[in-house]
């Protein structure tokens, strides 16, 4: 119930469709979802399983686990589903810590070839991460280079969200207001 007046916001404010997302094992599962209207858009099931190194939400969940967690999904293999998908676990560490750096994740094609996303934390009064808001967009609509309006979108869904579990620090780090063109076009 939480969960999904926030994800209707993003869907108004973006017209791109919505989910939640949270991490169970090594696998992102969606606990809600709202589709936007457009005639083109992502389809997502409910309580799918996804692979975390190479979607948004999963990104988003996995830059704030443990790193023996990061280190088990690398030994047990990171599978390529696209061309863009990180499959080298150097990489998948870099990626992350960007995404911690930045505080959203972005995918462009690394799980499915026509499909990017955008996705962010949920923390709980404790401050851990305990899911993730997301949008996901086919990349024909995706936008180029730096995506300010989706991202600060997102990133204030989940910030509300976080606010209303209780967690009461600052979800946005200072990094988001210095980040370069570069580090968002990935």
């Amino acid at each position: 119930e939480k969960v999904r007046s926030y994800l209707q916001d993003i869907v108004l404010n973006t017209q791109e469709s919505a989910q939640a997302g949270i991490l169970d094992g090594l696998e992102v599962v969606y606990v809600d979802k709202v589709d936007a209207r457009q005639s083109l858009r992502p389809y997502t099931t409910l309580g799918a399983r996804f692979p975390a190194h190479c979607t948004a939400t999963g990104r988003a969940l996995l830059a704030y686990q443990p790193d023996s967690v990061i280190t088990k999904l690398i030994r047990k293999g990171l599978r390529r589903y696209t061309d863009r998908t990180i499959v080298d676990g150097a990489k998948l560490r870099e990626e992350l810590a960007r995404v911690r750096a930045q505080g959203f994740a972005i995918n462009r094609g690394e799980w499915r070839e026509d499909i990017g996303g955008i996705a962010v934390p949920v923390r709980d009064r404790t401050g851990a991460v305990i899911g993730a808001l997301g949008v996901t967009i086919p990349l024909t609509r995706f936008p180029k280079g730096i995506v300010p309006p989706m991202v600060k979108t997102v990133l204030k869904a989940a910030e509300n969200l976080s606010r209303q579990l209780g967690y009461l620090g600052e979800q946005r780090p200072s990094a988001i207001k210095k980040a370069s063109v570069e580090s968002l076009r990935r």
